[in-house]
């Protein structure tokens, strides 16, 4: 008699990161929800041919995947609807310039530029 013993992977052995937040998820900023935001924002994918500005990748197709980022944050007194602050990157370009700003941001709380 053959006796067979079900071995999960190792990923069921490890205890689960509860992450930085309940749920694991960012909460959004109300104001990218707003008719007014949503309607600018499209406007300028489209007035910009819904291309990355970083790496240049097409998304005529996919024009959900292109996000419309402020170049100096709204947090840090970026205007809100200035097509001048506004980028339209990719998901990886967006998340390489969010991990920078993230960067510089720890790094100028360390040396003591801005308040914890």
């Amino acid at each position: 008699m053959t006796h067979h013993v079900k071995i999960g992977s190792a990923m069921d052995r490890l205890p689960r990161h509860p992450g930085r937040l309940p749920g694991g998820v960012k909460p959004v900023d109300p104001f990218y929800r707003t008719r007014e935001w949503v309607e600018f924002s499209s406007a300028i994918k489209r007035a910009r041919g819904y291309r990355c500005e970083a790496c240049g990748a097409d998304h005529t197709e996919t024009p959900w995947k292109l996000r419309s980022d402020h170049k100096v944050a709204r947090k840090d007194g970026g205007a809100d609807f200035d097509p001048l602050n506004i980028l339209c990157l990719c998901a990886a370009c967006d998340n390489r310039k969010r991990a920078r700003e993230h960067q510089q941001r720890g790094a100028a709380q360390i040396s003591g530029a801005f308040p914890a």
